[in-house]
């Protein structure tokens, strides 16, 4: 069984963050500085799951409204 997910622990190794999310995170990161509420807008057959746990790191502490 350990042996299944031997090509999972490989394929780890390597940096699956494509450039275009690695810009658009740090034009987020910029954005917020003048931005006192974010609205983040999820999937309403989703909403739980269709969030995203690095929004959460990016935005710390800032004030949000989820829709």
């Amino acid at each position: 069984m350990a042996q299944t997910f031997s090509w999972f622990k490989e394929a780890a190794r390597f940096s699956w963050f494509p450039g275009h999310m690695a810009r658009a995170s740090r034009q987020i990161k910029e954005q917020l500085k003048a931005v006192d509420l974010v609205l983040e807008v999820r999937d309403a057959r989703i909403p739980f799951s269709s969030g995203n746990s690095y929004l959460d790191e990016i935005l710390g502490g800032k004030r949000r409204m989820v829709i």
